[in-house]
């Protein structure tokens, strides 16, 4: 079985549940719980918007041409899918695939009587889902809305070994994924038909995947004995390490394109941090063993442009994050502008 990070230190499995603390209530506090206790390991994390969606954050809703709304900053969509509905995330916890209302701090079943599914990603556009499945080896697909019968559901890839990181490319319509077994990054066509093994050499324990199609840039994590963040070209030319010092147990990785950076969670070292996406300008934005206990996926939630005041805009990105030892999410507003 799949350990959820690092590999030769105690670290805890997919099937470890550990008593789980009282969602937070200090005021001030940097960080926040969003929803208490979910029972079980969390594996990946997607955020999809279905009122105002940010083009840019690490699921943007496809290659739709952006139209401004007057009073939004730029890159929101008003209309897709449907305005004023309330925000929400998918995510999956091995067994099930599930949907969070962000306001109601509520949970709907997607994908019911899985195996062991540690990764999942969303093309918004299509309102299709995509996610790798440990035990059967596999990546599978289906339409949202059709996803809890099971015969809707595709298998695009298989004879696999450990796929622990999924990305949809929502522009191209590819998909990308890392294999911890065979210790290598691929892609395949979004029906699965063509596949091809794109790195497969200075790999230990590749993890976390997200791309950045518009630019033609892909970032992965990798928790080895020598821990890393890198990028390359979707193609798998051009590598080059953006994170090698300071890094132990790199779980989670996300982008906030629209500010040009890159987010990540230490399992290890209980820390919340960000570099831009040449690997300058890196900062520690949260250090706490409690909101970060084991944290193992994280996401943007969203990214607003407002004008304080005195006339200064002010950009804050909204960071997503879930802890395998409390089994919380929790949530930060950055300032970054």
């Amino acid at each position: 079985m799949a350990e959820l990070g690092g590999n030769k230190q105690t670290q805890p499995s997919h099937s470890r549940v550990e008593e789980s603390p009282a969602p937070l209530e200090k005021k001030g506090s940097r960080a926040h719980a969003v929803v208490g206790p979910l029972g079980d390991a969390l594996a990946s994390l997607v955020r999809a918007w279905p009122g105002r969606v940010l083009r840019g954050a690490t699921q943007p809703p496809g290659a739709v041409q952006r139209v401004p709304t007057p009073g939004l900053a730029p890159g929101w969509d008003p209309d897709f899918p449907i305005p004023g509905k309330s925000p929400y995330l998918m995510f999956t916890n091995r067994h099930e695939i599930c949907r969070i209302d962000l306001l109601k701090s509520e949970y709907t079943q997607v994908v019911p009587t899985l195996k062991n599914a540690v990764a999942l990603d969303v093309d918004v556009s299509t309102n299709k889902m995509f996610w790798c499945d440990l035990h059967h080896r596999k990546i599978y697909s289906a339409y949202i809305n059709k996803a809890s019968d099971s015969s809707q559901q595709v298998t695009l890839v298989d004879s696999l070994h450990s796929p622990e990181g999924l990305a949809v490319d929502w522009v191209h319509k590819n998909i990308y994924w890392t294999d911890s077994g065979n210790k290598s990054i691929s892609v395949a066509t979004g029906d699965g038909r063509k596949r091809k093994v794109l790195i497969a050499t200075e790999l230990s324990e590749p993890r976390a995947i997200v791309v950045d199609p518009h630019q033609g840039f892909m970032y992965w994590s990798d928790w080895g004995d020598q821990a890393k963040i890198e990028k390359a070209g979707m193609n798998g030319v051009d590598r080059q390490i953006l994170v090698s010092d300071h890094i132990e147990w790199p779980n989670g990785i996300t982008l906030d394109l629209s500010n040009r950076r890159l987010y990540w969670v230490d399992s290890k070292l209980h820390l919340l941090s960000s570099v831009d996406l040449n690997g300058d300008n890196r900062k520690v934005l949260l250090s706490s063993h409690h909101h970060l206990g084991h944290p193992f996926a994280l996401t943007v939630f969203e990214v607003q442009e407002q004008v304080d005041f005195i006339m200064h805009s002010i950009q804050t990105v909204g960071m997503l994050w879930f802890d395998f030892f409390s089994h919380m999410f929790f949530y930060m507003i950055l300032c970054v502008k």
